[in-house]
């Protein structure tokens, strides 16, 4: 029954008696099972083809799951075989008429029909988008008497400086600048009331998400008809309102929507992702091309920073979409100059060798700017996430206002972004001269201006992008790059003229009639740089900028320029901005740009116990109480429990569709008995009556799970994956990220000797890579943090905070006592009252009153770019003496080495204590066993002190050291001295608690009875010292623990299953009974980093 061991480390597998096929005729066999019968008559291609189309819809409204791209294929295999076989019974038959012709022609021409439209849609939006958006820009300065819907180069046709027709709102400039203010606020506040109400997924840029639902990750909505419309709406708004973000960024979002929205309604397109993926592709480039009037760069864009698979037709065809939407929008001529985009130039001169010199450092301004705006821009973030997340319309308000007061005082940031890199890329001869900068009385007054427009652009960008209004980062960065480019232009201009017959400047003597220095060349080269340092590409830069000038001569300053700022760039850490943001959201996604050396095999982040199913014997019963469990994803199907011996896969859809299936057709007994694999012998029948032979039962599973043969049979073999790709538990883990990024399978299951050994996904490597960059961190950092006196980060995030509210305290008082009471803002600021228990609550003294505030915290296993201060523990805040630990062993329990570490002994106890039951309550689980393993353990500050953050402006912090299996969280929870929690409950979950430092009380309540409001009865209140465990469920009530001491307490939490988390819990009153519901339970901290 053994099956023989294999040499090779990736192979697929099918049953054991059978040789076991290579993994060449991978998306073959996996079609075999459609195939059989074909041969007798087409009601099995017809019924197959209605189960696939059944399942491919019921997985289209699976939301934040990943694409098997294996199966995807193997399905759009099957569509052509049976189109093929369709055809050949047709061919020499009159059926075959000039009609079918017709309809097959048109199905391999379908793919242009939609590139044709979609560029077309693409190129549309785009024309109305730039005039939209150049008149909301114009008309905060002023407007045409001719027509106010002309902006100010239509209404002033012809002229260089303006004109008589166009007026500024009135003589006196203090009232400009506010008209000014309040037209950026409303066009603000408009975009994002827009956002919030209709379409939350059309704030920011897009293309982090879009790159990871290229990379086959399902987010539904993201590129659905309304937040294609709300972005086009919102997108001239934002941008109108001179927030520092740019709409290039957007315009890859909205085109990639109206792709997937034009696509839907082909069945091609509908039914097929990698058919989607191809167009999705092609949309990219598309909008990046009519963003910059790049239609190659935007191909290249497409293929260098987009797609994580490119093959040569999805280049064609995506440089087809980008001809399509370039040529639509150069027939609409939006600035009617023939110009694509604002800031398209022409240069006429060449450069010289000596210039070079200035090229490098404009280089490396580029990749300084690029790593400088990446790290404070995630903080800004972080903070924006944790504090503002109910206040989006509200701080998008207040950044507007903010940005056009500072900024309207200063020429360059006054004007539109675009228009503002039009005038620093003109040459100044033969072009209009804005505010004197072409003037040489004017250079120093011009650099002054230029430097303050770099410093305070870059200032809005990193606190404005991120902010939930459509915003992106390319023309930003290029309008800044811009600018400190044409500040080192005029300098190096003003050097020139100054030392003419330097020998530095020989070589202008051999032209002395043309202008040595063109100012305006170091402003492109600048913008060139700005936007390769933050978005780490370089290919496509070159050509974009190549194609916005046309000037062959300045491609080599280009590369140049553009190949420093990559080698500064690699300095500072891989990845733009985008790949940045996937990072700091936590999405599935393995970067194909990213280098990996873990250094070990793939069985160390695979999951070793796996929820699997025998292949005969098992109950309806028990297949409906797997399936209740949303924690699995899918299913190994195994000989039995004993052997273990791999027969294929089942994925959660399919087994779900099929039980609803067979239980549609007939009446089914919940004994019925289900078989997942097709016998050997079909001939032979088993006449037996007992149960089949299991040495030991699945601790999923019980013995009453298995039906007599007598029963009623369910085949559910024709859903079943027979040829699942496996792996040797021992091949390097590079490798198997290189399967997931290379063949796209959802999982991939670890089999050795024909058994199976375990089960890894695209999320268990990101986890397994989180876990082994933040103990690097961790180990890295640890003589600094020993240095540096504690975690500043998180408390300067939280005076940040404090002063944010003071000051709109202040305000809000100010608007009240100005308007006697009539203007109320107060509540307006203090938001809703529903939030997260994560330890940030006002906890009234003695009344058990809580007032959940705004603090957020971020995802699950989501990161942001950490210093030194940002992974402490407890005894590195405020108060680092005060835990008593020697300081010696102060920094994540180096002296607790990881063989002899007893807090890891007590964490894989607990979780092989648990298994894959389903709760503390489970005959699988003795629940005194976990009692003894705590209680057994004595606390030791050096083994768990990575784990216990701590931030003594909470009430206490919730560690996450581990998941388990799935079903339970074991936490570590920092309590500040002299706070506690609210008054909660469980969630109908179930929590071990063991005191690991200090004293802890803990009142229980009994549950308000009723709908009056009456105080709550307490039911027992206890104080439980150092290594006491206490056990709490919902049948016990509920309780509040409070840390009543002057000193940080810890405690260790083992909950399970983990419904808090997921689901939130109820806080109550205690003077009223009164309850409300808190959505979620965020982490502080995850596996010891800091989220």
């Amino acid at each position: 029954m053994n099956p023989q061991s294999r040499t090779t480390s990736l192979s697929t597998v099918s049953l054991s008696a059978v040789r076991r096929p290579s993994v060449s005729s991978r998306l073959s066999s996996a079609v075999s099972n459609a195939e059989r019968g074909e041969t007798q008559n087409g009601a099995g291609i017809a019924a197959r083809h209605q189960i696939e189309e059944e399942i491919a819809k019921i997985k289209r409204y699976e939301d934040f799951t990943t694409i098997d791209w294996v199966q995807d294929a193997a399905r759009e295999q099957l569509r052509r075989k049976s189109r093929r076989r369709r055809q050949a019974g047709l061919y020499g038959t009159r059926a075959f008429d000039s009609r079918q012709r017709i309809l097959e022609a048109y199905d391999a021409a379908q793919g242009w029909i939609v590139m044709t439209i979609i560029g077309a849609a693409i190129g549309v939006n785009a024309a109305f988008l730039n005039i939209i958006t150049e008149w909301l820009a114009d008309i905060k300065l002023g407007y045409c008497t001719t027509g106010f819907y002309l902006n100010e180069n239509f209404c002033c046709w012809g002229e260089d400086s303006g004109c008589a027709d166009w007026h500024r709102w009135t003589g006196f400039e203090p009232i400009n600048w506010l008209i000014y203010v309040l037209c950026a606020i409303l066009f603000a506040s408009t975009a994002a009331t827009l956002v919030k109400s209709y379409a939350p997924y059309a704030a920011g840029s897009g293309i982090s998400e879009i790159k990871c639902i290229m990379a086959g990750f399902v987010m539904k909505g993201f590129l659905g008809f309304w937040t294609l419309v709300i972005k086009s709406l919102a997108l001239p708004l934002a941008i109108g309102s001179g927030l520092s973000v740019g709409k290039e960024g957007p315009s890859v979002h909205y085109a990639v929507c109206t792709g997937n929205v034009i696509s839907r309604l082909f069945t091609k397109y509908r039914r097929n992702a990698s058919k989607t993926r191809e167009v999705l592709s092609a949309c990219a480039a598309a909008g990046v091309a009519v963003a910059f009037g790049s239609p190659i760069g935007g191909v290249l864009f497409s293929l260098e920073e987009m797609s994580s698979y490119f093959p040569l037709k999805t280049l064609w065809r995506s440089y087809f979409c980008a001809l399509v939407a370039t040529f639509v929008l150069a027939s609409m001529n939006p600035f009617r100059t023939g110009q694509l985009v604002m800031f398209q130039v022409k240069y006429d001169r060449s450069w010289h060798f000596f210039e070079v010199v200035f090229f490098i450092i404009i280089g490396v301004f580029g990749g300084l700017y690029g790593a400088f705006v990446m790290k404070w821009n995630l903080r800004a973030q972080a903070f924006r996430k944790k504090y503002l997340s109910k206040y989006a319309i509200l701080e998008a308000t207040l950044l507007a206002a903010a940005t056009a007061i500072v900024c309207y005082p200063n020429a360059f940031l006054r004007i539109d972004m675009t228009e503002s890199m039009k005038i620093l890329f003109l040459e100044c001869e033969g072009g209009e001269d804005y505010h004197g900068l072409c003037e040489p009385d004017h250079r120093f007054r011009n650099v002054i201006s230029l430097i303050l427009a770099t410093v305070i652009r870059i200032f809005f960008v990193i606190i404005s992008y991120g902010c939930k209004v459509p915003a992106g980062i390319f023309v930003p960065s290029m309008a800044i790059g811009a600018s400190f480019g044409r500040t080192i232009g005029i300098i190096v201009q003003a050097l020139q003229e100054a030392h003419p017959q330097n020998v530095f400047f020989s070589s202008c003597q051999l032209q002395p009639d043309v202008p040595c220095i063109t100012p305006g060349t170091y402003a492109f080269l600048g913008a060139a740089a700005a936007l390769s340092g933050i978005m780490h590409i370089t290919i496509s830069v070159v050509v974009m900028m190549f194609e916005l000038t046309g000037a062959l001569t300045y491609i080599l300053p280009t590369m140049i320029v553009v190949g420093v700022t990559k080698a500064v760039s690699e300095l500072f850490g891989k990845g733009g901005i985008a790949d940045r943001m996937i990072w700091f959201s936590g999405f599935p996604y393995l970067d194909h740009k990213e280098e990996h050396n873990f250094g070990v095999p793939v069985s160390q982040a695979a999951i070793s116990d796996v929820v699997s199913i025998p292949s005969t014997g098992l109950t309806l019963k028990a297949v409906e109480r797997l399936l209740s469990n949303d924690s699995y994803q899918g299913f190994p199907i195994i000989e039995d429990d004993a052997s273990k011996i791999l027969l294929g896969y089942i994925g959660r859809t399919e087994l779900r569709y099929a039980v609803d299936r067979a239980m549609r057709e007939r009446t089914l007994s919940p004994l019925s008995k289900c078989t997942f694999a097709t016998p050997n012998n079909p001939d032979t029948t088993t006449t037996t009556n007992n149960p089949p032979f299991l040495p030991r039962s699945p601790a999923h599973l019980d013995y009453d799970d298995y039906a007599t043969s007598t029963a009623t049979t369910i085949d559910f073999a024709p859903y079943i994956d027979p040829t699942p790709l496996t792996v040797h538990p021992r091949l390097p883990l590079e490798t198997v990220v290189e399967l997931f990024r290379k063949i796209g399978p959802r999982v991939i299951l670890l089999e050795h000797r024909g058994r199976l050994a375990g089960l890894v996904t695209v999320k268990d490597c990101l986890k397994f890579q989180f876990k082994a960059e933040a103990a690097a961190e961790a180990e890295a950092e640890e003589g600094l943090q020993h240095y540096s006196g504690g975690g500043g980060g998180s408390g300067a995030q939280e005076r940040v905070w404090e002063a944010m509210k003071t000051a709109a305290g202040w305000v809000v008082d100010a608007v009240g006592r100005a308007s006697g009471g009539r203007v109320r803002l107060r509540d307006s600021w203090e938001g809703e009252r529903d939030g997260i228990l994560d330890g940030t609550e006002e906890v009234g003294g003695g009344d058990g009153a809580v007032e959940t505030t705004s603090h957020r915290s971020l995802p699950r296993y989501s990161c942001v770019v950490d210093n030194v201060n940002m992974v402490n523990m407890a005894i590195s805040i405020a108060k680092s003496s005060a835990m008593g630990i020697p300081s010696a062993c102060t920094c994540c329990g180096a002296c607790a080495k990881a063989d002899t570490n007893r807090f890891d002994g007590l964490v894989r106890a607990l979780k092989d204590a648990l298994g894959p039951s389903s709760g503390l309550t489970s005959d699988d689980v003795d629940v005194d066993q976990l009692n003894r393993l705590m209680a057994k353990y004595e606390s030791d500050p050096r083994e768990w002190s990575r784990f216990a953050m701590g931030d003594e402006s909470r009430g206490y912090t919730r560690n996450l050291v581990d998941e388990g299996n799935g079903k339970s969280n074991l936490l570590v929870l920092v309590w500040s001295p002299g706070k506690g929690s609210p008054i909660h409950d469980h969630g109908n979950a179930h929590c071990l608690m063991k005191i690991l430092r200090g004293n802890l009380t803990e009142t229980r309540y009994d549950f308000p009875k009723g709908d009056g409001e009456t105080p709550m009865r307490v039911i027992s209140e206890k104080v439980h010292k150092e290594n006491d465990v206490a056990y709490m469920a919902d049948e016990l009530g509920v309780h509040r623990v409070w840390n009543q001491g002057s000193d940080f307490a810890v405690s260790l939490h083992l909950y399970t299953p983990p419904n808090v988390a997921k689901g939130g819990c109820h806080i109550f009153n205690a003077e009223t009974g009164k309850k409300s519901h808190v959505k979620n339970c965020g982490y502080y901290s995850a596996y010891g980093k800091r989220l």
